[in-house]
């Protein structure tokens, strides 16, 4: 059953950035409290489900610490490394002589990456059909919100290339868990990166400005899916 229900999720991750060039109310006259209110939900997602499972990875990283002294800030370390990679490739996309062509494919690169080590995670999702059923929300809204902006910046590209190996990378990522070819640890350790990468992904796409977000629609998506959180919990 769990094998089913990790495979639909990564499914629905891998649909979601397939189907990005197709969601109409993004580009639409209200496009602005969609987009807001997407965003929000995964800025709650974050703050109530990424950020709080730091501390069962840092149980598992601390007692393998080579380097002692590192040992109690391991996981955060991690955290701030997948933080500042991610910076990185948005920066990188940032400077005029890096051009076009290179911006596109490396954030390719960056993004096909990213779905993977997402889709890896889900794929070694075991028994847990709330948190499974939350994390697919809460990615699907991300990546819907990442995936327009991508398309916003180069329309042709993501919808010839990006998308798909995007999608196939959530794919690939989840046989991967699901086979289960590396350890805890090393997952350990790949989920403090992976967190930090989100981070800065949610935040730098998905909060928004003062001229394309709307604070009330924000506000309610973070809510909403806040409380979708605490239901879970209370009934796992």
């Amino acid at each position: 059953m769990s094998y089913i229900a990790t495979f639909i999720s990564a499914l629905i991750l891998a649909l979601s950035h397939l189907i990005v060039s197709r969601l109409q109310f993004f580009e639409g006259p209200r496009a602005h409290l969609w987009r807001s209110m997407t965003g929000g939900a995964a800025v709650s997602f974050v703050f109530l489900s990424i950020l709080p499972g730091l501390e069962k990875q840092q149980d598992i990283l601390e007692v393998t610490a080579i380097v002692p002294f590192t040992a109690h800030h391991r996981v955060y370390l991690l955290c701030l490394a997948g933080f500042l990679v991610y910076y990185g490739f948005r920066r990188l996309a940032t400077i005029p002589r890096f051009g076009m062509v290179g911006r596109n494919w490396s954030m390719l690169a960056g993004f096909s990456l990213y779905s993977a080590l997402i889709g890896s995670l889900v794929g070694r999702q075991r028994g847990d059909l709330e948190f499974l059923f939350l994390a697919t929300l809460g990615v699907s809204l991300h990546f819907m919100g990442t995936g327009y902006e991508f398309r916003r910046f180069d329309r042709i590209f993501f919808d010839r290339y990006m998308r798909w190996f995007m999608a196939a990378s959530v794919l690939l990522g989840w046989y991967v868990g699901t086979v289960r070819l590396v350890g805890h640890v090393p997952i350990a350790a790949w989920k403090a990166f992976l967190s930090g990468a989100v981070i800065i992904n949610t935040m730098w796409e998905e909060v928004p400005d003062e001229r394309a977000g709307r604070f009330w629609p924000f506000a309610a998506g973070a809510i909403g899916f806040a409380l979708l959180v605490i239901v879970a919990d209370k009934i796992r």
